[in-house]
């Protein structure tokens, strides 16, 4: 049992924020750079700390996602600084199937096609795309049901090599900037009928799109409170993941008591804001 709450805006007055030049924020991310939440493709996916993840040879793995609704589960996992082939010279780049609540209803070995672009910051065109193809009968391990943790990876150690990652003037495009790459899975083409094999099982319909909002640094906000029930019983006090006024403002998050606070103790539902250090 969830809730959902909206932060519709936050009034500040004017002359709060963004008092002196050199304290003024980079420009925001295009509006390719972010996609509505959704169990579904196409999904953003942004890795920070490019430089620091490339000089340690670091390998990093993104949150999970969905192939589409009632679908298969699975995370990116990027080498900044290459790996195998790749190494050195490459973004290397593999996807993982991941354990999902939605697995006694899909057909295993997974069979299907996964579309990765590394999308490009300055205009909405010249991305770089890459499909990852069926696995073979060398890679099936990749494509069995994952009964904990991840799967094998598949993918490319060679998606891009890093010199082509800087700012290319003819072509207007610039992958890494920010110290970020932005990663955008485009489709997960599935075998028809590779999932819903059973009416039973058929996950509940997913929430209405007023319960989603796109990515932004200003409102409205979603924030989604899951375990209504069990906090309203052990009277946990529940924080939301940070979020701004607007962009370059101030950062503020929400707090919840599902069974309530003060007056409202044991009959009500208790919300309340909390300011927090900022990068502004």
């Amino acid at each position: 049992m969830s809730l959902y709450f909206r932060i519709d805006s936050v009034e500040v007055e004017p002359g709060d924020f963004h008092t002196s030049e050199e304290a003024t924020p980079p420009a925001p991310p295009g509006p390719w750079l972010s996609a509505p939440l959704s169990y579904q493709p196409p999904h953003i996916i942004r890795l920070s700390g490019f430089e620091s993840k490339t000089r340690m040879s670091k390998e990093w793995y993104s949150a999970p996602f969905y192939s589409h609704f009632g679908g298969y589960n699975m995370c990116l996992r990027v080498y900044a600084n290459g790996f195998g082939d790749g190494k050195g010279t490459h973004v290397s780049v593999y996807t993982h199937l991941m354990k999902s609540k939605n697995d006694d209803i899909l057909k295993w070995p997974f069979r299907g096609t996964i579309t990765v672009t590394l999308l490009n910051q300055l205009q909405p065109d010249n991305h770089h795309s890459y499909t990852i193809p069926p696995a073979n009968e060398i890679s099936a391990n990749s494509t069995n049901r994952v009964m904990k943790g991840r799967g094998t990876g598949r993918g490319t150690p060679k998606l891009i090599s890093h010199n082509d990652l800087k700012y290319n003037e003819e072509k207007n495009s610039c992958y890494l900037k920010g110290d970020a790459l932005y990663f955008r899975i485009d489709s997960v083409e599935v075998e028809p009928g590779d999932f819903h094999t059973r009416e039973e099982a058929t996950p509940s319909a997913p929430p209405g799109p007023w319960l989603s909002a796109l990515l932004s640094y200003q409102p409205p906000h979603i924030i989604r409170l899951s375990g209504f029930k069990s906090k309203t019983r052990m009277n946990t006090i529940w924080f939301s993941a940070p979020f701004y006024t607007h962009f370059g403002g101030y950062k503020m998050c929400l707090r919840v008591n599902a069974n309530g606070h003060g007056a409202g103790k044991g009959t009500h539902v208790s919300v309340y804001t909390h300011l927090m250090k900022g990068k502004w």
